[in-house]
């Protein structure tokens, strides 16, 4: 009877896999935490957001806190073993984390609609304004697609700019 074990190489690569296998379970569930924020339109952050408040039921730690912690508790096994025992530079919990997942998503996004725009018969741009207050304009991009069938709008982005308040001499 022969002994038969893997090389180092399987071996090594195997481990690498189950690695790799679990910090994407991981990021997983940091990344439907921010896609949930961002669909229900929920703030991120809190009023003590820091690390040092991770934990504490007397402070408000934002949204984002709430949830993982929420998902901890219906029984994520992985997260709660993973955040129990990670490094403190590696919980995927700062800001610094949230705001480069939202880059992330904002690329994939900008990606498909590109893609999208890439095949249709016709294109067009829209810059409409709406003045919100005495000071505050607010500019609202849309593009207009059509793509063999009746055409519809897209809400691409909307940013705020303050209009200059001019003064009069007498």
């Amino acid at each position: 009877m022969e002994n038969t074990k893997d090389d180092i190489r399987t071996q090594s690569n195997t481990k690498n896999a189950e690695v790799v296998r679990k910090n994407r379970e991981i990021l997983s569930s940091v990344i439907k935490c921010v896609i949930l924020c961002g669909r229900q339109n929920l703030p991120l952050r809190g009023h003590r957001d820091d690390s040092q408040h991770v934990g504490d039921k007397n402070t408000n730690s934002g949204n984002f806190q709430a949830l993982l912690d929420f998902r901890i508790d219906s029984g994520e096994v992985n997260l709660k073993r993973y955040l129990e025992n990670c490094p403190r530079n590696a919980t995927y919990r700062s800001k610094t984390i949230q705001n480069k997942i939202i880059d992330c998503i904002k690329d994939c996004i900008v990606d498909d609609l590109l893609a999208e725009s890439k095949t249709p018969d016709f294109i067009q741009f829209l810059l409409m304004k709406r003045q919100i207050y005495l000071t505050l304009n607010s500019y609202q991009f849309v593009s207009d697609l059509s793509i063999n069938h009746p055409t519809f709008e897209r809400f691409l982005w909307d940013f705020w700019m303050l209009r200059p308040i001019q003064v009069v001499k007498a």
